[in-house]
Order: C-alpha cells, then sequence, then structure tokens
C-alpha cells in the first residue's frame, strides 16, 4: 500500500469511528470498548493487554488503535460463565 492509500484509509477510519465501514465491519477505539464493558477494565489494562499478547484482538494503524467488533463478541463470548448442575 503507498502513502497515498494508507493516508486515505485512516482518514477512513476517522470518519466510520464507531460506525459500519465499507465493508459492514464496525470497529471500536479503546475508549468505546471501556464503555461497551462498563469500566470493567481501564485504559491501562487494555494497553498492557496489547503489549502481553492477551485480550481481545486489535488493528494498529498509524499509531491508532481500533477493536474490530466481531472481535470483540467472540473474546467476550469466550469469557462466558457456564452453568453447572447440582446433583441429580
Amino acid at each position: 500500500m503507498n502513502a497515498a492509500a494508507f493516508l486515505e484509509t485512516l482518514r477512513a477510519l476517522s470518519r466510520s469511528k464507531g460506525k459500519a465501514g465499507r465493508q459492514g465491519v464496525r470497529n471500536l477505539t479503546p475508549s468505546e470498548v471501556r464503555q461497551r464493558w462498563k469500566g470493567a477494565y481501564s485504559a491501562g489494562t487494555l494497553s498492557n493487554w496489547r503489549s502481553s499478547g492477551i485480550g481481545p484482538p486489535y488493528i494498529k494503524l498509524g499509531g491508532r488503535v481500533l477493536y474490530p467488533l466481531k472481535a470483540l463478541q467472540e473474546f467476550e463470548a469466550g469469557k462466558l460463565a457456564g452453568a453447572t448442575t447440582i446433583g441429580d
């Protein structure tokens, strides 16, 4: 990708922040992720997860971090606590 195409991609991401993009992919900023999770994790925790390679997958373009909504939903699904049955 040449520099002009890269810059256009960044501009498109800026315009579509928190909205569906051309392909219907929605990306959330770390702040929007915190809102989605009602502040359960701090910005520092998300940053630590990124540097440690844990947590939800993310995209980093030109220093900007975005989390694809689908990846967040899959990450959340993996955190579901299973129900247990008590004796029969």
